[in-house]
């Protein structure tokens, strides 16, 4: 489920299981389609992004489906943000 707020952002919730990979890199090509950011960063964000993402499930929420991850994507002007958030405990 890919949602875009405010014209700008955009984001995706999933189930902390890494089954759900696969949509976290259809959000990334979404987000690459949308705001037409070069080949390059599309790559440096897809790995990012995955890495971050499998941390959050595996480190963070301790592989528990029931927590959820949370990836969200800001354009502005030509400034890409990204976050990814869990619902773990500790590291911020």
């Amino acid at each position: 489920m890919v949602s875009k707020l405010e014209n700008t952002t955009k984001s995706i919730v999933i189930p902390s299981s890494i089954e759900h990979i696969p949509e976290v890199e259809q959000f990334i090509d979404e987000v690459y389609n949308e705001y037409n950011f070069s080949k390059e960063i599309y790559g440096n964000v897809l790995i990012s992004l995955l890495e971050l993402v499998n941390n959050a499930i595996v480190h963070g929420n301790k592989k528990n489906p029931e927590k959820q991850v949370t990836i969200s994507a800001l354009v502005e002007k030509d400034i890409l943000v990204c976050r990814v958030r869990d619902e773990g405990n500790g590291f911020d």
